[in-house]
């Protein structure tokens, strides 16, 4: 008996799982009319049973596709992070051309317009640093030529003022002791004074 129906019953055909209800509303109490009602109906011991066996396959595949999930977050986070550190690597093996890559992140980005500026401006500093360098190693150059150059000069004005005088002093030194004839130490003066005239004439050169 149904609240609000003078008749009702039903039937289950398990076959195809419908529930038939045949309903006389009170409305209808004095007429032949009835009412169908059909529903699907599907056992609860049934249900249950289904899902038991397809439970270890619906396990597997919520793990299949939690792994999946997590290698591509992964991938995701680790690709740019790899990227990035290569872009490190080859600063710092002096390598300074800059790179571009399609990163999604605004931060990866920042970033890589960050390292790209480090790049640029490093390059620049060696590139100062090897122009300086190599205008101290030609100064260099030149100062060691330099410094040949007064060594040898040192060395030959040496060797001139050392002939004249040696000549001057074993010649005063000849007349001081008498070894000259009288006749030979107005030509032996005239030496002493040609002497003293050439180291006068280097002395003057040199100035």
């Amino acid at each position: 008996k149904i609240d609000g129906c003078a008749f009702s019953t039903y039937y289950l055909n398990k076959k195809d799982g419908h529930l038939y209800f045949l309903i006389k509303p009170d409305v209808f109490e004095n007429s032949p009319y009835f009412v169908v009602l059909i529903s699907s109906f599907v056992e609860t011991d049934s249900l249950l049973s289904i899902v038991s066996s397809y439970y270890g396959y619906i396990v597997l595949g919520s793990v299949l596709i939690a792994v999946l999930i997590a290698l591509f977050i992964s991938r995701a986070f680790s690709t740019p992070i790899k990227t990035i550190e290569k872009e490190i690597t080859k600063l710092a093996d002096s390598d300074y051309s800059t790179s571009s890559h399609e990163f999604r992140n605004r931060e990866l980005i920042s970033l890589q317009d960050t390292i790209n500026e480090v790049k640029i401006d490093t390059d620049e500093k060696v590139q100062s640093i090897e122009s300086q360098r190599e205008s101290l190693e030609k100064l260099n150059q030149e100062l060691l030529k330099e410094s040949e150059l007064r060594s040898s000069f040192i060395a030959r004005l040496s060797h001139e003022l050392k002939t004249p005088l040696m000549v001057i002093s074993a010649t005063t030194e000849a007349l001081a002791s008498g070894l000259i004839p009288n006749e030979d130490k107005e030509k032996e003066y005239e030496n002493i004074l040609n002497e003293i005239d050439k180291t006068t004439g280097i002395i003057k050169d040199i100035i």
